[in-house]
């Protein structure tokens, strides 16, 4: 090929008809029209889809330009113009049918003013089963941050008609978008198949935007991973028995509360209403098992809500949870200690109750921003250990596996300040063996530091030091071979 198409961008689309035209010269496809004729690829066209006949010879993937391989299959596109999506059903229809799974594996589709993107990437599911056949992932956006903002239309006909052309799509991304009901409710038409993840983000506080999650929904017959992130207070009636088909037992396997943003106040412009995400977790009470609830709050104004809604969830529905995450990090109000430790306090108060009633419960992970500063070391007593330790204790004897992770800053290199909060001088090592020894099926207990941005991380033979002192504080486990130290 005597031309290098570089990866894709953000929010940039490779040049589909060069790249058609340098396949051409390559493999010695001949197209019985020419891909760079405007005619062919004007918006309303008839000939916007002409016919390719199959008649091209066979071609082995390696005789594919290392520059297409390397540097285009790798990377997602995403589709911003109405030509690059015609061309590329006709580029598609010519290719080998792996290449042409690769390239198309995950599509990222934008849709702005003036151009209706959705739409069109409908008709070209319509013209090119052989693209719906391999598109195993779906994300649909607006195409600038200020319709992110404002809340671009999705119509709700258009998206249930997508999925109905995607036999094989396996994970959905609904990101900053609103539906706009179309010609019927989505609950009311047939469920799609079943999805492995179906994420939902950037959901804001217009109109009706409660109904249109539940609508979402609705769509699926099974969800194995639900992912609600970077959500507004949504506004709209929500009545939970008209979507009662959404929340059957089977459906949910995994429910990811998202964390909030802090740095986004058009997003959190006011929080005197529970979220959604929460409401939803209250409707899932038929749910036998949940493979994993993760908490993830950078906002402590929001943590008195999930804690109380999740440990009330947990405590009265009944449903077994396999994994349990707990994510306090990145938070402004932790640099303070008093902060963390008030709400690690509640954390243990109303979820500990709840923590008892999960009998089959087989990991635990607290993730926590390590009080490091020299005015929280010096201090004679850390109640943020105690409370985790404390947690610890209420844990069924079932756990097999323990996490516990602190993000942490270093404020300079000495290595004095370069020790894990763990180890400061006044954690309790006695009792934390203590509340470790009523697990008979331990597996590992992970003691995990997350290093934030900028900090320093510990090199390796630092790191073999702090491992030789939690070995030596916790002898017995040491012994059963299941320490484990690392960075993420």
């Amino acid at each position: 090929m005597s031309e290098y198409y570089g990866p894709p961008t953000a929010y940039t689309s490779p040049s589909i008809l060069s790249l058609a035209e340098g396949l051409e010269a390559t493999l010695g496809i001949s197209y019985p029209t020419s891909l760079t004729n405007g005619q062919y690829l004007e918006y309303g066209s008839e000939r916007a889809y002409p016919e390719i006949p199959m008649y091209y010879p066979p071609i082995s993937v390696a005789s594919l330009p290392k520059e297409v391989i390397d540097n285009i299959l790798k990377f997602d596109i995403i589709w911003q113009c109405l030509p690059t999506l015609k061309a590329c059903a006709l580029v598609c229809s010519a290719w080998l049918p792996l290449v042409r799974e690769l390239l198309f594996e995950t599509l990222v589709v934008t849709d702005g003013h003036p151009t209706n993107n959705f739409k069109a990437f409908e008709l070209l599911l319509e013209k090119s089963p052989g693209v719906c056949y391999c598109i195993r992932a779906l994300s649909l956006r607006p195409d600038r941050l200020l319709e992110s903002r404002t809340g671009k239309t999705l119509n709700s006909t258009t998206l249930r008609e997508m999925l109905a052309y995607l036999p094989r799509l396996t994970a959905l991304e609904i990101n900053g978008l609103r539906l706009d009901g179309g010609e019927g409710n989505l609950s009311v038409l047939p469920p799609h198949s079943c999805l492995e993840e179906l994420k939902i983000t950037n959901m804001h506080s217009w109109m009706n935007s409660g109904k249109d999650m539940l609508d979402i929904f609705s769509v699926f017959s099974h969800v194995q991973t639900l992912r609600l992130e970077r959500l507004g207070q949504l506004k709209g009636a929500i009545i939970f028995e008209d979507h009662g088909a959404c929340f059957t037992p089977d459906m949910i396997s995994s429910i990811k509360i998202p964390r909030s943003l802090t740095t986004s106040c058009i997003y959190m412009a006011s929080i005197s209403q529970p979220h959604f995400y929460l409401e939803v977790l209250k409707q899932a009470h038929s749910l036998d098992t949940l493979e994993a609830v993760t908490v993830e709050c950078d906002d402590a104004q929001l943590l008195p809500g999930i804690t109380s809604d999740l440990g009330s969830f947990l405590t009265d529905s009944g449903t077994n949870v396999l994994e349990l995450n707990i994510s306090l990090v990145n938070c402004w109000r932790y640099r303070q200690p008093i902060y963390i430790e008030t709400d690690c306090a509640r954390i243990y108060g109303e979820l500990v109750p709840a923590i008892k009633y999960m009998p089959s419960l087989h990991m635990f992970t607290l993730s926590l921003l390590a009080q490091h500063n020299p005015e929280v070391t010096a201090r004679p007593t850390l109640d943020v250990w105690s409370i985790m330790i404390s947690m610890l204790s209420a844990l069924p004897p079932t756990t097999q596996i323990i996490n516990l992770v602190l993000e942490v800053e270093k404020y300079d290199e000495t290595f004095q300040d370069r020790h894990l909060p763990w180890l400061s001088p006044h954690f309790n090592w006695t009792r934390l063996q203590v509340a470790l020894d009523r697990f008979p099926y331990l597996e590992a207990v992970r003691f995990i530091s997350s290093a934030v941005a900028g900090a320093i991380a510990l090199n390796n033979s630092e790191w073999d030091l702090e491992g030789r002192k939690i070995t030596y504080y916790l002898p017995e486990l040491a012994e059963r071979g299941i320490l484990r130290f690392g960075m993420i």
